[in-house]
């Protein structure tokens, strides 16, 4: 049973703080569209929205007429699913995307808890934007596709052009394809920021970017896995053309590496790179003419083909600090890194991985990129979880720590003493992560009362991966 107000019987500063946040979040003007129980389609709810109002869709297979080729009408509405994306599936197909958004920089909407399967389009195959903003939740994308080979087919699963803004959160691509940027392609001055994702199993057949790619465009990567994306020419997770990438506390793993071009930037911090392959000289990350390329506390390990890192044409920029480079087929810290390998904390030996074969890349005990034994007496690489131990299971919320069954007073009190009252921090980040934001702030606080004071969403899923 929920707790109540009346529940607590002590009301003191944190009550207070958290009366307030109920207020920020009343929604009392706001109204609620049910497909299919008031509309027959989804097109049918979101004509009969005003801005802020919600489309509630029941579990269920969705297609035809009204559920694909979608638009949003130039107004914010929150597009969600009741049971998430495993209960919620819209199936385009393979002759439609699910939604378009242009011109809509200042409105854009929400779309939560879906699986889009079999999409199709020139660019897109299941959402595009131009110019929009749209924030994306907990939905998956399987088998879409970008029908065209380069240069037309971009974004197998999702295309956002024209100073487009996206965030992309706690979402699944799997087996998309396009002729560039399998899963996602960004272009022109559009930014994609993508935390908790998995990218896996998507291509390109012609074309780069077998996961993702960027033209002149802003790719923001933190706390995902990109695992066995392929591209026909290269850049089988990556590919960035005059285009910026920044990935943090990332796994890039068999796949066919990331390429720069045309006066690119690569940011990495905390990222794990292994068994990773592309010619003979290509194994994780290749700089075609002049880049910058800026990597710390990072693990380059088990290419399959080539160096770790190769530079063709003009000399680019390159910063190495607190890196691991080890046992890739063509050298470690070779070419233009041959430099790093003995400066800067940077070092080559073996990480000790737990399981390469499942893609388990935490780090066995003792791994010299363990934050007790790395010579920057830091993390080196995506995660130090023991093998076999995850932080976060079920749903997130227990932020205290005490194994309660779901979200309670106690853990709201213990996350206002952090923010507010100089408080211990929450020993799992995933945990109290229940707005799926990767940041823990009011926002937090703000979701968790709604949801136990309000009848407002469940705290976030934990990441399975």
């Amino acid at each position: 049973m929920r707790p109540t107000l009346l529940s607590i019987k002590r009301p003191h500063i944190y009550g207070l703080i958290a009366l307030m946040f109920i207020l920020l979040i009343d929604h009392a003007v706001a109204s609620t569209r049910r497909v299919p129980s008031q509309f027959s389609n989804i097109q049918l709810a979101l004509d009969n929205c005003g801005s802020g109002d919600t489309v509630l869709v029941a579990p269920g297979t969705y297609s035809g007429p009204g559920n694909h080729s979608l638009t949003l009408n130039n107004k914010w509405i929150v597009l969600q699913s009741e049971e998430g994306s495993e209960e919620t599936i819209v199936e385009l197909n393979y002759s439609h995307r699910f939604l378009s958004a242009s011109d809509v920089r200042t409105t854009g909407g929400e779309i939560s808890g879906f699986t889009f399967r079999h999409g199709r389009d020139i660019a897109g195959g299941a959402i595009y934007t131009w110019n929009a903003s749209l924030a994306i939740f907990n939905c998956t994308f399987i088998g879409n596709s970008a029908v065209r080979l380069e240069p037309d087919g971009y974004g197998g699963a999702v295309c956002a052009e024209g100073g487009s803004q996206l965030s992309i959160r706690y979402c699944e691509f799997l087996q998309n394809g396009g002729g560039v940027g399998g899963a996602v392609c960004a272009t022109r001055g559009t930014t994609i920021e993508m935390s908790h994702c998995r990218l896996k199993d998507n291509s390109c057949v012609v074309g780069y970017g077998g996961a993702l790619a960027a033209y002149d465009a802003t790719l923001e990567i933190r706390n995902c896995s990109l695992l066995n994306n392929t591209a026909y020419s290269f850049g089988g997770s990556i590919f960035l053309l005059g285009g910026r990438a920044f990935i943090d506390l990332s796994t890039i793993s068999k796949s066919n590496g990331i390429v720069l071009e045309g006066g690119s930037s690569l940011f990495m911090s905390n990222v794990t790179m292994s068994d990773n392959y592309g010619t003979s000289t290509i194994g994780a990350v290749q700089l075609n003419g002049y880049n910058q390329c800026y990597i710390s506390n990072s693990i380059i390990a088990f290419s399959t083909d080539g160096a770790a890192l190769q530079v063709t044409g003009t000399s680019p920029i390159i910063d190495i600090v607190c890196t691991d480079i080890f046992g890739n087929e063509g050298g470690n810290w070779v070419g233009p890194i041959a430099g790093f390998g003995s400066s800067d904390s940077n070092f080559s030996a073996d990480p000790l991985f737990c399981d390469r074969s499942v893609y388990d890349f935490a780090l066995q005990t003792p791994s010299p990129c363990s934050p007790e034994l790395s010579p920057c007496d830091s993390l080196i690489g995506a995660t130090a979880a023991a093998c076999g131990q995850v932080c976060c299971q079920g749903t997130t919320g227990d932020i205290n720590s005490d194994f309660a069954e779901s979200a309670n007073i106690a853990d709201l009190t213990y996350l206002v003493r952090w923010l507010w009252r100089g408080g211990p921090p929450p020993k799992c980040f995933s945990e109290a992560d229940v707005y799926p934001d990767h940041n823990l702030d009011t926002s937090d606080l703000t979701y968790l009362v709604g949801y136990m004071f309000r009848g407002g969403p469940e705290p976030a899923p934990c990441p399975d991966w």
